[in-house]
């Protein structure tokens, strides 16, 4: 997003302009948000990459489902555009928490985006813990059958 803008500009201008869309509450502004703020990630400097994950975050909190799952189904460009391990790692919580939400429409979008998200980011922050239990809550969903 904004290629012909400075990644400073982007940040000093731009990304207080999404925080006021998002406080207007408009549903069709919330539902193109998450995509607007990922692609936007592209274009940052990592000192403001902390202040577009808390924009990013408050999407995938949001009380409407459909901003949600808007929200987890950018996850994949935000894993990819992070570079720094503590934005990584808050990415990484994100698809967690998607993956336990009272939504099945966000479960299932988390679902769908988990080998991507897991393939970006370094090994380092993907335990084989959480990745089995992961794997096994996908399993015991409605998502596999069994014979």
């Amino acid at each position: 997003m904004c290629p012909l803008f400075s990644s400073d500009v982007n940040a000093l201008y731009l990304l207080p302009e999404m925080t006021v869309l998002k406080s207007i509450g408009s549903l069709e502004l919330l539902k193109v948000l998450p995509s607007t703020i990922a692609s936007f990630s592209k274009n940052i400097p990592p000192i403001h990459m902390n202040g577009l994950l808390s924009l990013f975050t408050s999407c995938t909190s949001h009380k409407l489902w459909i901003i949600r799952k808007a929200a987890v189904e950018e996850l994949k460009t935000i894993a990819q555009n992070t570079n720094d391990e503590n934005s990584q790692s808050r990415v990484f919580q994100l698809l967690l928490i998607a993956m336990e939400d009272s939504s099945k429409w966000v479960r299932q979008a988390a679902k769908l985006n988990l080998g991507y998200v897991m393939g970006v980011l370094p090994r380092s922050l993907v335990c084989v813990v959480s990745v089995l239990s992961l794997v096994i809550g996908i399993c015991d969903s409605s998502v596999c059958f069994t014979s």
